[in-house]
């Protein structure tokens, strides 16, 4: 699909008569495209579940921060998201899919679900507290701001927050219970010790295509890594010049020790701590104004 759109963005646009903003949408497209056909060979390979994302954490995420309620029937339309039969499976199909993939299940379960599952019952509240606080939390504000804006009653506030929790609880948890069961049953099979791709058949070429698409660069590892330790060296020595600057009599390690004690930190007080919010919400506050100049997901969408 991406090669087919590329390909009509080619024959349908000069890309000489296109403004500098639209030249540089068709370039990242274009670069997209090449990317994703560098990736393909080893498109088998990538983790399932990672703490960045995956089938889990997308219709939560979506809900969560893209979905608009403005009124009551986005408002039904964010529960009926919450409680559609997707939400049940997919992330266990997902997993059992991933399970049958030749040499990759094993390593991303260690390496990405298995520490997790490892901590036990300790895990298992923290993704079913954490996701159920999230999506409610959510939940009850907007149904809240709809009541306080009078665009809907008392009684159909309490249906939709009925609704909402009937969702989340029989039809949304199961599938976070049922992931979770599936690696606890699982992560007997994963490495012991949690190993990199180098272990797969393709692993050194998989390595070589992840360090090109994640550093935009023809970089070795070698080369980033002696950059790396250029740039640890650069930053140690402008806040050293801030060490410096600010009279501190002492070595830059007793430095990284004073600073969390200092005037330069919120005081570890209840007004210390109101000073803090107070500064972030405005600084919320400014860049929320801003967002809909960059982002169309906040503006409202003509469907969802």
């Amino acid at each position: 699909m991406a090669s087919r759109d590329v390909e009509e963005l080619r024959r349908t646009f000069d890309y000489e008569r296109l403004t500098p903003e639209a030249k540089t949408s068709y370039d990242l497209w274009v670069f997209e495209l090449a990317l994703a056909e560098r990736a393909q060979p080893f498109r088998r390979r990538f983790y399932t579940f990672h703490q960045m994302g995956g089938p889990h954490t997308d219709l939560p995420q979506a809900l969560i921060t893209q979905h608009r309620v403005d009124d009551a029937s986005d408002m039904r339309a964010y529960v009926a998201r919450i409680g559609r039969s997707r939400a049940r499976d997919r992330p266990v199909r997902r997993a059992r899919e991933a399970r049958r993939r030749r040499g990759r299940a094993r390593a991303a379960v260690r390496v990405c679900v298995g520490p997790a599952a490892s901590h036990g019952a300790r895990h298992r509240r923290t993704v079913r507290g954490h996701r159920r606080r999230a999506a409610l939390g959510r939940r009850e504000g907007e149904i809240d701001a709809l009541a306080a804006a009078g665009k809907i009653d008392a009684a159909t506030a309490e249906e939709l927050r009925t609704a909402a929790r009937a969702a989340l609880v029989d039809r949304f948890k199961p599938a976070y219970d049922a992931l979770i069961a599936w690696v606890d049953s699982d992560v007997e099979s994963s490495d012991e010790i949690a190993t990199g791709v180098w272990k797969l058949p393709d692993g050194p070429a998989f390595y070589e295509e992840r360090l090109s698409a994640e550093t935009t660069t023809d970089m070795t590892a070698e080369q980033i890594h002696a950059l790396g330790l250029r740039e640890v060296e650069r930053i140690k020595g402008e806040m050293d010049a801030i060490r410096r600057q600010v009279g501190f009599d002492g070595t830059l390690s007793q430095f990284f020790e004073y600073v969390p004690r200092s005037a330069f930190h919120f005081p570890n007080t209840d007004e210390g701590r109101e000073a803090y919010l107070a500064e972030a919400r405005t600084d919320i506050a400014a860049v929320k104004q801003r967002l809909p100049e960059f982002f169309a997901c906040c503006r409202r969408p003509t469907s969802w």
